[in-house]
């Protein structure tokens, strides 16, 4: 049995840097660790440690130690490392592509292939309605007039969205009113947005109609409920200008049209929707993939990641469906290798879209990958979801760590700082450029991998078929001329859009899944479209089988300190590594509250204090209300475990434990020792060697130390010049902002060693060891 546990927490690279100086402490006292639970950045060590200590024998020794943390610290700039002047302007140039990739050309390949056809079939349906004037008729009474006729079917798009989307939220299972009801806010939009522009940038000057552009930009970013859609918001203006072209003729600005040209630019969109099937799912992806590939390449070992960085990570990373192999000439580590290996790996993720039961109060659950099991917090011990579907070896041991570092995901709800759901406009920004680091993975690849390569080939058929119509008919038309081959086309592909979107509406989750179902689960695999439609009308996987494409994000979202399933496993020892940001003495507390209320809830677990005391009230007078100079970085506390007794209707007690948490202070307000500790003194027990040179003079750090630890990639620019701005932008030591990813070894060394010293003066060891 389990009897002891280590939890890393999220925090990205800040994280990483704290939680290694607690790792090297108990490392050097030689405590066994049996569990270590990681989350997001803490994950950056954790896998880091098990793939060194795999590719050493699968033992421990200070040598192979020293080794591993050195180059954690070396290699800290994992995005972007300028500790040479090559190799960061190699990186700086190759991190700037590779977002200008994501953010701009692709989303402006996929997006745009779908403006002509709609602007054709808008002008085809409306377009007499949107050039209208007011002097179309003079006897509305008798003949409703066109202006009427455009303000009714405004109006009716307007109830028809509100009263779907009502309706469809009173009937959980009435899934197709979610589809009107966006639907029709979509066409509205279509409508209203091009016809807006005419009516009220038309004769307005340049700077007047840039001006008003950028303002409905800023009211529209500036409202969190609006927020959440703004990507969509961005896309519809965009095909507004275009409607607007095919409408009124012309584009505001003075760009003459043409028919013809306008009717080769929707057969142009037929091909690109041809040949540029998968570039939304690749887009999705790829900096999730990037992410991962930085990670492994600057912290994993040689002869794991190869001379590239990018061994295990190929083309079924980017393509949902496309097969995975193991090169022959490398062992790629995936996580079954590690199953007798200790301490036990416990990756936490978080899954989207999926109620496990219709009661469940949300969509989200924590996903904990290990090298024995996949399984949602919430299953019962004996329920095994992904068995013989998704198991441990089908998961490679850096794309756990990447999985769980997802931080910039759509599904971000992460609670910081207060009781409700936070989401930054920074983050927001990053998410909707196209930044997003969340990923998703097949809730069934074991039954992927073994269909055969004719079965493959069917999707590609599929997306031939979707785009066909546009690419057979415009020819047509060049041929004889005949605008009749243009409706066709467009009609048709219009059909063809609505019956895959009827498609996606159709309810996933049941444990015996029917022939709709399993059509639904085929599409959404295999259509990149499909699950499109399902993302953005919001259908939530109901039942026991897991969603057919799951949606994975940063396992912070659900919990960031990473107790849950150390909690779940009824540990009697747990120490916690909390690395998360805290801009404010006052939010220590926080992110461990809102962990225990989560274990109350889910685990029946209660808690109390080490004399009996309400442990929130406790945390507060012993842990957060602390004078500068007396604020302690340890808090040690009771858990009880129960557990239902089904027969009896009762809880029952199974067992007890203690957690001892540990966090960074500043120098200035931690706890102060009489005289600084050096690494000799530190040592003196232990056969270790540390050079002080990269290390500082010992584990106390000096308040001018880290004062000087400015937001850069570059040692060089450390120091008091920028140091205010430094502070508003990303924060000071020790809570740099998690957008702060791009450290230097200085800073790291100061993490590691605030670590350290945590360890040493809440004598975790000892805690673990007794």
């Amino acid at each position: 049995m389990s009897r002891i546990g280590l939890a890393f927490s999220g925090g990205g690279i800040r994280s990483a840097a704290f939680c290694s100086g607690v790792l090297r402490r108990l490392l050097q006292l030689k405590v066994k660790i049996e569990n270590m639970s990681c989350v997001s950045g803490g994950g950056f060590t954790g896998t880091a440690y098990l793939d060194w200590k795999y590719r050493n024998g699968q033992k421990d020794n200070p040598k192979w130690h020293q080794e591993f943390f050195n180059q954690m610290r070396e290699r800290t700039g994992y995005f972007c490392n300028w500790q040479s002047l090559v190799t960061g302007l190699i990186d700086t140039v190759l991190v700037t592509t590779i977002i200008a990739l994501v953010s701009v050309i692709l989303p402006a390949l996929i997006w745009m292939t779908y403006a002509c056809p709609l602007a054709y079939l808008v002008d085809f349906l409306v377009g007499d309605l949107l050039r209208a004037t007011s002097h179309a008729h003079k006897h509305k009474h008798n003949v409703p007039d066109l202006v009427y006729q455009r303000n009714v079917l405004f109006a009716s798009l307007l109830v028809t969205s509100v009263f779907s989307f009502i309706v469809g939220s009173i009937i959980p299972w009435a899934y197709i009113f979610r589809l009107i009801s966006t639907s029709a806010l979509v066409i509205l939009a279509l409508c209203v947005f091009p016809w807006a522009i005419h009516a009220i940038l038309e004769n307005a000057p340049t700077l007047i109609q840039l001006l008003v552009l950028i303002l409905a930009a800023i009211v529209w970013l500036g409202f969190p409920a609006f927020r959440r859609r703004a990507e969509i918001v961005m896309v519809l203006f965009a095909y507004a200008f275009v409607i607007h072209f095919r409408v009124y003729k012309h584009l505001f600005g003075g760009l003459e049209y043409s028919d013809f040209t306008f009717h080769v630019l929707i057969w142009v969109s037929g091909i690109l929707l041809w040949i540029l099937p998968f570039l939304g799912a690749i887009q999705q992806r790829l900096m999730n993939v990037f992410n991962r590939w930085r990670l492994q390449k600057a912290f994993y070992t040689p002869q794991s990641v190869g001379e590239t960085g990018c061994s295990g990570i190929g083309w079924h990373d980017l393509i949902l469906t496309y097969p995975r192999f193991i090169s022959k000439e490398r062992k790629i580590l995936n996580l079954a290798d590690f199953e007798n290996i200790s301490p036990y790996y416990i990756c936490n993720t978080t899954v989207n879209n999926w109620k496990r039961t219709p009661d469940d109060e949300e969509s989200y659950e924590l996903l904990t990958l290990t090298p024995r099991e996949i399984q949602r917090l919430d299953s019962p011990y004996e329920e095994d979801t992904f068995m013989d579907k998704l198991e441990p070896d089908d998961i490679r041991l850096s794309e756990a760590m990447a999985l769980s570092a997802a931080s910039l995901s759509p599904h971000l709800r992460l609670v910081v700082g207060d009781t409700s759901q936070v989401k930054h406009l920074g983050t927001d920004l990053m998410i909707i450029v196209g930044t997003a680091m969340g990923t998703s993975i097949l809730s069934d690849l074991q039954t992927e991998g073994r269909k055969n390569m004719l079965y493959k080939i069917l999707p590609l058929l599929m997306e031939t078929l979707r785009a066909l119509p546009l690419i057979v008919f415009p020819i047509l038309y060049f041929v004889d001329g005949d605008e009749k081959w243009m409706t066709i086309a467009v009609f048709f592909y219009l059909g063809i859009i609505f019956t895959l979107s009827f498609i996606a509406m159709i309810p996933t989750g049941k444990e015996k899944p029917g022939p709709p179902e399993k059509l639904t689960r085929w599409f959404l695999i295999n259509i990149p479209y499909v699950r499109f439609i399902r993302d953005m009308t919001g259908i939530i996987n109901v039942g026991p089988s897991p969603p057919p494409v799951m949606r994975i994000s940063d396992g912070g979202h659900t919990e960031n300190l990473g107790l849950l399933p150390l909690l779940k496993l009824r540990l009697e020892k747990i120490v916690i590594a909390n690395g998360t940001e805290c801009k404010s003495d006052k939010n220590y507390g926080v992110e461990l509250l809102h962990s225990l209320e989560l274990a109350r809830k889910k685990l029946q677990c209660s808690f109390t204090a080490l004399d009996g005391r309400d442990v929130m009230e406790d945390i507060r007078v012993n842990f957060v209300d602390k004078k500068q100079g007396e604020q302690p970085r340890s808090y040690t506390f009771k858990v009880s475990y129960y557990s239902a007794d089904h027969d009896n209707g009762i809880e029952r007690m199974v067992g007890v434990g203690q957690i001892l948490l540990l966090a960074p202070r500043h120098p200035s307000k931690g706890v102060r020792t009489k005289e600084r500790v050096s690494w000799k003194i530190a040592l003196r027990d232990i056969d270790v060697d540390l050079e002080a040179g990269q290390w500082g003079t010992g584990p106390t750090l000096k308040a001018e130390e880290v004062d000087r630890l400015t937001f850069c990639c570059c040692e060089c620019c450390h120091g008091s010049t920028c140091r205010s701005a430094s502070q508003w932008c990303c924060g000071s030591f020790p809570g740099h902002s998690n957008a702060n990813q791009f450290f230097t070894p200085s800073l790291f060394s100061a993490y590691h060693r605030e670590g350290y010293r945590a360890c040493v003066e809440a004598k975790a060891a000892e805690f673990l060891s007794t």
